[in-house]
């Protein structure tokens, strides 16, 4: 009897077919991964880990410095010979080192360009030939949400390289906690900790983010945030003169317009949908073109909803701020607004915000306090370091 195991002559095509498909699914499949595992020790050889001696001032009394402290980041080599990380990494620092991936030695290295206001820095290593094994990652665009990213850095609890996965969960304006500036950031599910800071967000070998601050609050866990890319290329096209300009501020203050009662007694109809100025600072871009209860329409090509935000893409929103954040200094920005509903556009030339936009400065890094000392009393100017220095009981 010949048995062939219930495959008849017409099968064994069929099968032959759905083995070879199989195998080359296989193959497929195995190229994928040594693609993948090649291309991982390119991105590894560009993340640094930087060790910083920090030295800030006692505000309480000026004249002298803190206790140094050790702390320690990552960064990521870009172009130019450089490393970008965060500024709260080196800020007031007075020694700086950098070190590569699987290599014990630590270079000297210096602070090139620093913006606090985004917590982003450059700094780089004069030792000749540092960067010539390493490769210089580009900067991307914002993932979409929901979208898969790896986060690299050196936290806490180890000497070696840790690489993250999570997904972008939200991209809106938050409170950067170095400076305390209104910045756009994206929020990750990932898990960020102490010296992940300076750390690149990846997504296709682009940076796409840079890792800044985990969630402050204790409701919530495996949720940080990091510099989105539209922020990062601010920083690095004002850097390129190595003078620090910053963000733009156009000298006023606004509210939200929710109540359709409100929207008719500033001559807005119904279907139009703008922000209230309730404030117009003097000296300022906007001293003279704006007025208390105009209504702001639109900035650029940017229309402002009732709420404040405006549309970054189909399914992202964001304050309004953001189209302004988005020029640098001498810029020319367009504004659209109703004044007791008569429809008018100006431009503003975007300036830096000036003192007497705050109350209080903001807080000061890099910088020895002034101070003056008059008949034994002890004056210095009210700022956040001060504020801080004193501690939460005020």
């Amino acid at each position: 009897m010949n048995y062939n195991n219930g495959m008849s002559a017409g099968n064994q095509p069929i099968m032959g077919l759905i083995k070879t498909c199989f195998f080359a699914l296989l193959c497929g499949l195995s190229f994928q991964l040594i693609a993948q595992t090649s291309e991982l020790p390119d991105i590894e050889d560009s993340i640094i880990k930087i060790y910083t001696t920090q030295s800030a001032p006692d505000y309480f009394t000026p004249w002298r410095l803190l206790t140094p402290r050790q702390s320690s980041g990552s960064g990521t080599v870009i172009e130019g010979n450089l490393i970008l990380t965060n500024a709260h990494v080196v800020a007031n620092a007075s020694y700086v080192q950098a070190q590569k991936h699987n290599d014990p030695k630590r270079y000297q290295a210096r602070v090139s360009f620093i913006s606090h206001e985004a917590d982003l820095a450059l700094i780089t290593i004069d030792e000749p030939g540092f960067f010539d094994d390493l490769k210089a990652l580009q900067i991307g665009k914002l993932p979409d949400p929901l979208e898969e990213v790896s986060v690299y850095g050196y936290p806490i609890g180890g000497k070696s390289l840790s690489i993250t996965k999570g997904i972008l969960s939200r991209v809106e304006q938050q409170v950067y906690a170095h400076a305390g500036t209104y910045l756009l950031a994206g929020q990750i599910d990932a898990a960020i900790n102490p010296g992940n800071s300076g750390g690149p967000v990846i997504v296709d070998q682009q940076i796409v983010g840079v890792v800044m601050q985990a969630n402050s609050g204790r409701r919530a866990e495996n949720l940080g945030y990091f510099v989105p890319p539209s922020i990062i290329r601010h920083v690095l096209i004002d850097s390129e003169d190595r003078k620090l300009d910053g963000f733009p501020d156009l000298g006023f203050r606004t509210q939200t317009l929710d109540s359709p009662a409100a929207k008719v007694a500033y001559g807005l109809d119904q279907d139009q949908d703008g922000i209230l100025v309730i404030k117009v600072f003097e000296n300022s871009p906007a001293e003279d073109l704006l007025k208390e209860n105009d209504v702001i329409l639109q900035i650029d090509d940017y229309k402002i909803a009732d709420d404040g935000t405006i549309n970054l893409s189909e399914d992202l929103l964001t304050d309004y701020k953001h189209a302004i954040d988005l020029h640098h200094i001498g810029d020319t920005i367009s504004i659209n607004y109703s004044r007791n509903g008569q429809i008018n556009t100006i431009e503003l030339v975007a300036q830096r915000a000036q003192e007497s936009y705050s109350l209080v400065a903001g807080e000061q890094f890099d910088e020895i306090p002034e101070y003056l000392i008059y008949g034994g009393v002890l004056f210095v100017p009210l700022n956040m370091n001060l504020i801080k220095r004193w501690g939460n009981d005020w």
